[in-house]
């Protein structure tokens, strides 16, 4: 029996789905105390899961307030991220794309309470 293979078209112009990206629910970015000083806080936030008929799909977490807590492509819905002391007020928003790098809308910006 031959090997299955994944059999995609030259090209597609079709972005993932939900576009724009969601928040999952409980999902959006929010302040959690990691324990020790009172520097130890990370912003936990999780999308909707996307879809894409090709299988494929990368989550970007964005913070728009502060770049060096972005988190670059990843296959994970979920990111947590180091934001140091309580009530920064740190943003956020999520986009997702598919393995032609079509990408979706930004997610609704949100404050990490």
């Amino acid at each position: 029996m031959p090997p299955l293979s994944l059999v995609l078209p030259e090209y597609d112009t079709i972005a993932p789905e939900p576009n724009p990206a969601q928040w999952a629910p409980e999902g959006a970015p929010r302040e959690v105390y990691g324990g020790g000083t009172s520097f130890d806080y990370w912003a936990r936030m999780t999308a909707v899961e996307a879809t894409d008929e090709y299988g494929f799909v990368e989550y970007f977490f964005e913070c728009t307030t502060n770049s060096e807590l972005n988190s670059g492509w990843q296959i994970w819905r979920t990111y947590n991220v180091l934001v140091g002391g309580s009530g920064q007020g740190q943003r956020f928003h999520v986009k997702a794309r598919d393995i032609y790098g079509n990408e979706t809308e930004w997610s609704e910006e949100l404050p990490a309470d």
